[in-house]
């Protein structure tokens, strides 16, 4: 079915709704199954479709003839070998053998052949069928990165030095010259160019990591075989080191230490058995009680599951002498022990041992905790393992039971009072044991030597059996057969013969007879630390007890063929512990026995037994009467055959079992089918499985499988359908029981058991693809634990498929031909496997709702099995199959999980080892560009799917699924760049060829420029990786084919490379790693998603258990981030994922410094390399003036040239510069947008600290001039552009020495031309000229840094060089820019904004003047004198009178820069800094023509929108009167260390308000460092300083400040705030004096005079620098009269002002009338005037009736105001109405007082003193914003 076409099978079902959970996360319901159609699955399996004929492509004539046939074509022969491993672990004791040819013949035989038939598997050898190069294909681990970084040189880049290290160099090289070589003015042949850049090039995978959460998984190598422990198991190693009491040795002791689980109250050991005190037990014992010699001195413990529950218990036996409490005094009460009483104890203890040597008591016991909650031990060497408190032991607590009970009372009460304290100790010596294997010598748990003999005459380490609370779920390889007893309790309270039954001893017996006289087995392990088996053994005495409890252990080592008369003789003894005269030597008094049969009914007994006991002594054939079938015959038994002795039992044992399902199981699997009745038993026992426990089934599971694979293959179709049923039962209880491990033990299984190939009636392989394929297409298979398992199931199938090979085909490593392949296997099988992969696939699309992880996992795991299928079968079989499942799994692109199912599938695939010989890398060539793709399809068929599927998704909206795409392909480029089989460059480019269809597809599919860096990085480092190995041939077959639209695009990925992979320095690199770290939430968010749907499984997590595994994820991934070095853990499916998750040392890895830097320069090269190769390929077309590609291949050295790269890297770059400049050098010159940059950079690189780039530099600079020289056209523009360049860069150069040395180079060559050819003087002299024109450019340049902390001197020396340019527009914009750059860095934006508008109205100029001769603009502004409004001083901007217009060709002066320089002037007037809306308003006037032109209604829209909050602003601005414009000061300079400004006086713009303090600090601290603290001075007053009251070895600076001017004419038309701020040229300020006297204020006002000062500068405010010259000076002196007559005009215009203001607020009103009319104040006016109309026959009269008139309009305006303020007041504003009255009273006292007195000229009534400051104005130098002002 092709890709896009319609199916009948949906991928959901159309009834499958969605339901809602408790937490609210919806989940589908699973589909009903149904069956499926033939005729449909034929059309999904593609059965009627041609396979992809590889083996007949492979082994074509093509094929052979290639050279690289052997290398790139062919498999390895030994790709699968199956191997046979012995299995040295397994010990069978030689009994088993003997065991096997004592079966005898007939039925009873036969039944019991499954016991030798089971031993058999511990001796069978592993089988492994491997892949030998799986896991081969190299990848980018942490460890391989970090190797590459530790071999990488370290690059030193053109921009590494700093400046004040680039001074010190020029300083110390000021003399010396730099070399000049002839060689670098001559082009270098094409091939030499290229040798020289292959040197010292990198392998380019080699040198990047990407976004490692995005690499997908790898296959490792196979299980290992079964280990005999859980992941988490210890091994402890324990001696007993000391046993000591306070009372010194008095007697033997017998000790037995075993652990146990205090929570689960259970033992999970058996007993190591020890004594200390050897010398007093050899002293007291009689002879032959105690066996010299070696014995165990430690016990090797296992344990599974260590936790802090579990102890280790010690148990203290004495030989029996009576009440354990009296027995024990000696030991408590030792202190006040008198020396005949320890006498007695002795001699007690000697009686005893002699008498009673045989039997012990209990004595005491003590606990030591073993581990933390860690899991490790509980104890270091700070604090020894050491139980420092031994308790008596107490009768009624002996047992397991009892004991555990008891402990578990202590530890919920805390209390210990009821248990009696022996002072002592016991030491021991505790460790873990890495390697259990390395312990010698050793016994095992079976008392057998481990590893070889065990000598006899040396103390050995006993391995002591565990018995885990929880089992250990994995399978039985090693042959044990242990039983435990354990004697709980005997209860002969009723027996009344004599003696009494108390003090009562057992003894034990195993036999397997009932003959009294004959010996018994030998069996029993020994009790007291011996090597040596018994056939009898005694237990422990409770005194005086008829109930007595029981703790013995008795191990039993069962043989192999159990039989029906095995069974233990239990006999019971009363033990007489005080002789009596007429008493026999012996102590014990016979009471009873009783059987315990070990195998009745063909299986081992269960755990709890209850038996009757007795009475008689056992007689010849006693079993009879334990049978049990045997008649009841109570009157032989005790109680009339009540039970009365408990016990239960243990058995570990990989032979036998007390599970009846599994021994029912057992006793018919191994029975090997012979006929059809056999098989039927088989059958049978297979029905049977599914009720066997699912511990049981892991445990005995290479039995069970077995069995299974042996009915599955029968010729019974029932038989086969019946056993692939319970396959499916028994994977579901394994999936159950383990869950996630359940694949581990699968595979170890199926990797090293399993040797079953083929049955009575079929492969195993072919039945079980059948089975599996017809169960699931009819619906059959229920649940998840199939798909769970089919790992297992598909490594199963390709197991048994290569052991046909390996066994009926001639072997694995036979000659790999097609005809063998094509014909192993049937075609029956192939229709089945394919339509299994069918199914397979509807799975997967059924989960991809509900269970995430399940779908992904089978997707894996599909792919894993056809990485296999492709070593053994046709692959062009296996190729259709990838290919149905790929183009079929997701028909859209919607669903973002069947994307990702699709692509796990893909990356899996791309780590197979043989890739390469699949995608058959013969020599291609293209035709057509057209049928370039589909032939690529044809040939090479897996690497056409994988772009296909990748490129298709790089369009899709979902970030995630675009890079999960790049991904695959950037795993699969990173194998082949590790992989040194492909390291020969013939080789990897026939290899990289497949994939030249990638370089067309991704110029359609690259990523958005939005796209973040981390996903682009990805996607061009493949296309770079292509790029940089694909044959040049057929690359320029390529370029010569395709439209001029398709290879612009790629140039334009080009650049997108370039700026991609750019070094920018350290800061960009934590700038990418934090924008990784963002990138990779999203991700996190998905895949806990995942897990919320599902576990291993289709369960959903709740929401707890979701947070709890992220928890859990987290903690794992801080310790992996502190052990990264670790190998990792072989998990599900057999994979591992690569190392990093994005975590902060992933983050690390992923961007370090070392690898970056190399990366970048690599990608230059690859570019560089593409440059050539397309230029060699058209070389004549690029010279013609219509070939657009020139310009394409300028941009991009351009690009290559101005990036950050090393020298070596640059001097390449400048190789392929000057090849171009010889070919193509008149389009080279004609395209000054190019030339203006390019002399930028190559200028930038005379000033660089490296000889070898300065000399390119210097060299090319000089070709450049050479070669335009030659085209006399463009010679100009050349000189031009190199002025241009070098007047932008100026304010870059951090010092001009290494440029001035450059320079001398350039002048130097062209001499030397001269000297060859004395035609060339014209051109040296044209030289000259041009480089004196850049000294000039420097030597402005060092003028200016020598005032590099005074911004206003650099200011005004930028703005003079740009004046020195008024004939070069381009020169004088250059510099009016960098003026604004400056600016601009000072936060002067009104200054740096004027410097746009100039630049713009110089452009709108030439513009204009360009238009009048060809066609004039009538959108654009008409010249410089349509910007008058916005500032007066654009007319600096007119064109020179003598400017020729045709001279203009500038790249600068252009429609477009002038739009972009108005723009970004409005910009600048609109900062907070500058607020200059009105003026932004004007510019906007003269953008908005330009944009209606061009009908460009996005940015029309854009321009009114900012147009609205140009206005909002200036409303606010007039309703607050909050916009402050700046602060302006006079400054004056006088002293001869100021040399030309000596004298001079200057307005100074300060920002916003600037206080006198400030700028006076700013000037006296500037001109200190200049001058010396000592040589500068503040002059404080204003009067203009007389220079010979100056002293002459000072330096002093004057500072006034001054306010705005305006003459009436002027101030008219300036109506608001902002026009009386902007365009100023005059200022203000005044200086009070009196007449003939030295005092500036006055006592009388009448006497007081002002002088004012109005200063003239020559350019208006705001302007392009922050001071102006004063250019004329005026004074003018103010009669007293006329200065009162203007402070009272002054304020009633305010007052006036404010009433009448649309922003008048009660707040802004009511300051001004309190000041006014409030009686404390209002003596201020009065006081003022007063004199003046009380001799007003002194003063001019008009002047007295002006002063009365100013008097009346100030009145009035006040009750305006009032009125106004009254209407403002608010209801709720209650206390403004009392201020209201006060101020109506203040204005009607006022009205008559100026009436009365001042117009009738009335006395004043006599009021009290009052002497108000005079009103003058301020001081000189006051900083009072409302001085002078007019």
């Amino acid at each position: 079915m092709k890709k896009g076409s319609k199916r009948s099978w949906s991928l959901r079902p159309k009834d499958v709704k969605p339901t809602v959970g408790e937490d609210g996360i919806q989940a589908a319901k699973e589909p009903a199954r149904t069956s499926v159609s033939d005729a449909f699955l034929a059309e999904q399996m593609g059965l009627n479709e041609p396979l992809f004929d590889y083996e007949g492509k492979v082994t074509s004539k093509e094929a052979k003839k290639d050279p690289l046939r052997t290398a790139l074509l062919s498999v390895p022969r030994d790709d699968v070998v199956v191997t046979h491993i012995k299995r040295a672990e397994a010990v069978v004791p030689r009994e088993v053998e003997e065991a096997e040819g004592a079966l005898g013949s007939g039925a009873a035989a036969e039944r019991r052949m499954w016991i030798p038939a089971r031993c058999s598997f511990f001796r069978q050898d592993l089988v492994r069928v491997d892949r030998q190069y799986r896991g081969s294909v190299p990848t980018q681990d942490p460890q391989r990165v970090a190797n590459i970084v530790k071999e990488l040189p370290v690059l030193k880049f053109l921009k590494d030095v700093g400046t004040e290290e680039k001074r010190k160099r020029v300083q110390s090289e000021i003399n010396r010259a730099d070399p000049i070589s002839e060689q670098l003015t001559k082009p270098i042949p094409h091939s030499e160019r290229k040798a020289a850049r292959l040197e010292n090039r990198h392998n380019l995978f080699h040198l990047f990591t990407g976004a490692n959460e995005y690499l997908l998984e790898k296959p490792v190598e196979q299980h290992p075989p079964f280990k005999n422990a859980t992941p988490n198991t210890k091994y402890v190693l324990i001696k007993p080191e000391e046993l000591k009491f306070e009372l010194q040795p008095i007697e033997p002791l017998f000790c037995s230490m075993a652990i146990y689980d205090f929570e689960a109250q259970k033992r999970v050991s058996e007993n190591f058995y020890f004594h200390i005190i050897e010398q007093v037990i050899k002293m007291n014992l009689p002879s032959g009680m105690i066996t010299s010699g070696p014995r165990a001195k430690k016990a090797l413990f296992t344990v599974s599951h260590p936790n802090p529950n579990l102890f280790l218990v010690l148990r203290i036996e004495k030989v029996l002498q009576g009440d354990v409490e009296a027995n024990a005094e000696p030991y408590i009460k030792h202190d006040s022990m008198k020396e005949r009483d320890l006498e007695k104890a002795v001699n007690n203890v000697k009686s005893a041992c002699e008498r009673m040597g045989r039997y012990r008591q209990p004595f005491a016991y003590g606990i030591l905790p073993l581990f933390g909650d860690d899991g490790q031990l509980a104890f270091d060497e700070k604090t020894p393992p050491k139980i420092h408190q031994l308790y008596r032991t107490k009768e009624h607590d002996i047992n397991d039971a009892s004991f555990l009970s008891v402990f578990a009372d202590q530890s919920k009460t805390g209390s210990a009072k009821r248990m009696r304290q022996i002072p002592g100790h016991c030491l021991f010596e505790v460790e873990l044991v890495a390697d259990p294997a390395a312990i010698t010598p050793r016994l095992d748990i079976s008392h057998a030597p481990v590893g070889g003999d065990c000598p006899a005459d040396v103390d050995w380490v006993q391995t002591m059996a565990e018995m885990p609370t929880l089992p250990v779920l994995v399978p039985l390889q090693e042959y044990t057969n242990l039983f435990f007893l354990y004697p709980d309790a005997v209860n002969l309270g009723s027996r009344t013969q004599s003696p009494a039954a108390k003090n009562i001893a057992i003894e034990i017996e195993f036999r397997d007879n009932d003959d009294p006289t004959k010996p018994a087995l030998a069996r029993i392990a020994p009790n007291d630390g011996t090597r040596e088996l018994k056939a009898v053994t005694v237990s422990g005495v409770t005194y005086k007890s008829k109930s007595p409890q029981y703790y013995d252990e008795i191990k039993v080592m069962l043989p192999p063929l159990l039989r029906l008369e095995h069974h233990f003789l239990i006999r019971f003894y009363h033990v007489g512990t005080q002789k009596k005269a007429k008493q026999v030597t012996t102590p014990e008094t016979y009471v009873g026995f009783t059987v315990l049969q070990i195998y009745p009914n063909q299986r081992v007994v269960s755990k709890k037994q209850e038996l009757p006991i007795c009475p008689e002594e056992p007689d010849q054939g006693y079993l009879r009467h334990f049978m049990p079938d045997a008649e009841p015959t109570s009157s032989r038994f005790y109680d009339s055959g009540r039970p009365l002795f408990q016990a239960h039992t243990k058995l570990i044992s990989s032979v036998y079992t007390q599970d009846a399902h599994l021994n029912n199981v057992l006793k018919r699997l191994e029975v090997p089918p012979t006929d059809n009745k056999s098989m039927t038993h088989l059958a049978k026992a297979v029905s049977l499985i599914p009720k066997v426990h699912p511990v049981r089934l892991v445990q005995y599971l290479p039995t069970i499988m077995d069995g299974i694979f042996e009915c599955m293959c029968s010729k019974d179709k029932d038989h086969a359908s019946l056993a692939f049923k319970v396959l499916h039962e028994v994977l579901a209880g394994l999936v159950e029981l383990l869950e996630h491990e359940a694949l581990n033990v699968l595979g170890s299984y199926v990797d090293n058991y399993v040797r079953f190939v083929k049955g009575k009636g079929a492969y195993l392989y072919e039945v079980l693809t059948e089975q599996w394929f017809n169960a699931t297409k009819n619906g059959d298979v229920k649940g998840d634990s199939i798909l769970k398992c089919a790992h297992f199931l598909f490594k199963l199938i390709f197991k048994s498929m290569a052991l046909k090979v390996e066994t009926e085909d001639g072997g694995l490593e036979q000659k790999q031909t097609s005809k063998t392949r094509t014909k192993r296997f049937s075609s029956s099988f192939v229709k089945n496997l394919r339509g299994l992969t069918v199914v397979l696939m509807w799975e997967m699309q059924q989960r991809a709702s509900s269970a995430l992880t399940i779908g992904k996992d089978l997707a894996k795991d599909i792919a894993h099995f056809f990485l296999d299928l492709f070593s053994v079968m046709d692959r062009g079989v296996v190729f259709k199959m990838i290919e149905k499942l790929v183009m079929n799994i997701a028909e859209n692109d919607k669903d973002l999980t069947l994307i990702d199912y699709k692509f796990e599938f893909l990356g899996i695939l791309c780590h197979y080892e043989h890739l390469v010989p699949l995608n058959l890398p013969l020599p291609d060539t293209i035709e057509s560009v057209s049928k370039m793709v589909t032939s690529f399809e044809e040939r090479h068929f897996l690497s056409s799917l994988l772009i296909r599927e990748v490129t298709h998704y790089q369009k899709h909206p979902e970030k995630s699924v675009r890079m999960k795409g790049m991904a695959a392909i950037r795993a699969l480029f990173i194998s082949h760049d590790f992989d040194v089989r492909y390291d020969e460059p013939e080789r990897k480019t026939r290899i990289i060829n497949v994939y030249f269809p990638f370089l067309l597809t991704a110029i359609d599919f690259q990523p958005a420029e939005s796209a973040q860096h981390v996903e682009a990085r990805d996607f061009f480092i493949c296309f770079l990786y292509v790029l940089k190995h694909v044959e040049s041939s057929l690359i320029q077959q390529w370029w010569k084919k395709e439209i001029p639209s398709r290879l612009s695009g790629f140039f334009d990925m080009l650049n997108r490379c370039v700026k991609e992979f750019k070094w920018r320095g350290r800061e960009e690199l934590e700038k990418r790693r934090a924008e990784t770290e963002e990138a990779k939430k999203g991700d996190e968010t998905k895949k806990a998603l995942e897990n919320f749907y599902s576990r291993t499984g289709g369960t959903k997590l709740s929401y707890r258990e979701m947070k709890q595994q992220q928890q859990a994820q987290k903690e794992a991934n801080q310790a992996a981030a502190s052990n990264a070095s670790k190998p990792s853990t072989v998990g599900r499916r057999g994979t591992t994922r690569l190392k990093g998750t994005l975590k902060t040392s992933d983050l690390a890895e992923m961007y370090q410094e070392p690898m970056e830097t190399h990366l970048s320069v690599e990608v230059s090269y690859i570019i560089l390399d593409v440059v050539e190769s397309f230029c060699e390929a058209f070389q004549e077309e690029l010279q013609n003036e219509d070939d657009p590609f020139l310009d394409k291949i300028l941009h991009l050295l351009r690009k290559l040239l101005k990036s950050n790269q090393p020298q070596s890297f640059m001097s390449h770059v400048y190789a392929t510069l000057r090849s171009l400049l010889f070919t193509c050098g008149k389009r080279i010159f004609g395209n000054l947008s190019f030339l203006q940059d390019l002399c930028v950079v190559v200028l930038k690189h005379c000033n660089s600290d490296n000889l070898t780039t300065r000399c390119e530099a210097s060299a090319f600079l000089f070709l450049m001039l050479e070669r335009g020289f030659m085209n006399s056209a463009t010679f100009g523009s050349v000189k031009v552009q190199m002025t241009i360049a070098l007047s932008r860069l100026v304010e870059e150069l951090e010092t001009d020495g290494y440029m001035r040395r450059a320079l001398k180079n350039v002048s130097t060559y062209a001499q030397k031309a001269v000297e060859k050819d004395k035609s060339q003087t014209a051109f040296a002299e044209e030289v000259a000229q041009l480089t004196e024109r850049l000294y000039s450019i420097l030597r402005d340049f060092m003028q200016i840094n020598l005032h590099e902390d005074d911004i206003e001197m650099k200011a005004d020396l930028h703005l003079r060089i740009a004046a020195g340019y008024t004939n070069a527009p381009e020169l004088r914009i250059t510099w009016l820019e960098n003026l604004c750059k400056l600016l601009r860095g000072l936060d002067r934006t009104a200054e740096a904004a004027m410097c746009l508008v100039h630049i713009a109205a110089m452009m709108a100029e030439y513009l204009h003047l360009e238009g009048q001769k060809h066609g004039v603009d009538p959108s654009a502004p008409s010249g410089c004198a349509a910007f008058i409004k916005v500032s007066p001083n654009v007319v600096e901007e007119r064109a020179p009178a003598d400017f020729n217009v045709d001279n203009l060709q500038s790249t600068v002066v252009t429609r477009h820069n002038l739009i972009e320089t108005l723009k970004k002037g409005i910009t600048m007037l609109t900062l907070d800094s500058s607020r200059l809306y009105e003026t932004a308003n004007h510019l906007y006037k003269l953008l908005i023509p330009m944009y209606e032109a061009d009908y460009n209604y996005n940015a029309l829209k854009i321009v009114h929108s900012d147009l609205m909050n140009v206005y909002e602003h200036i409303m606010e601005s007039i309703r607050t009167q909050g916009r402050m414009l700046g602060s302006y000061y006079r400054i004056g300079f006088y002293g001869q260390s100021f040399l030309d400004l000596n004298g001079s006086e200057y307005i100074y713009k300060e920002p916003k308000i600037t206080k006198l303090s400030e700028i006076k600090d700013r000037l006296k601290t500037l001109y200190e460092k200049k001058f010396g603290s000592a040589g500068v001075e503040i002059i404080t007053y204003a009067r203009t300083p007389n220079p010979d009251e100056l002293d002459k070895r000072k330096n002093y600076i004057q500072i006034t400040s001054v306010e705005p001017y305006f003459s009436e004419d002027e101030i008219c038309p300036r109506n608001t705030a902002f026009e009386q701020r902007n365009n100023l040229t005059q200022f203000s300020f005044f200086t009070p004096f009196t007449k003939g006297g030295r005092k500036a204020q006055a006592d009388d006002v009448t006497q007081q005079w002002m002088r004012k000062t109005v200063l003239t500068v020559g350019k208006h405010f705001p302007y392009m620098t922050t001071r102006l010259p004063v250019v004329n000076k005026t004074e003018a002196e103010i009669t007293p009269l006329q200065n009162c007559i203007q402070n009272i005009r002054s304020r009633a215009k305010v007052i006036k002002a404010e009433a009448k203001s649309e922003f008048c607020s009660v707040k802004t009103l009511q300051p001004l009338l309190q000041g006014s009319l409030l009686v404390m104040v209002n003596e201020g006016p009065v006081r003022m005037c007063r004199p003046f109309f009380e001799r007003k026959a002194e003063f001019p009269e008009e002047e007295i009736a002006e002063l009365g008139k100013q008097l009346q309009r100030f009145l009035a305006n006040c009750s305006t105001a009032l009125v106004k303020h009254k209407e403002l007041i608010r209801g709720d504003q209650a206390e403004y109405v009392d201020l209201q009255e006060k101020l109506e009273g203040g204005l009607t006292e006022l009205e008559g007082t100026v009436q009365h007195e001042f117009i009738e000229g009335k006395k004043p009534q006599p009021k009290p003193p009052s002497t108000p400051a005079p009103a003058t104005p301020p001081t000189e130098g006051s900083e009072s914003p409302s001085s002078g002002r007019e």
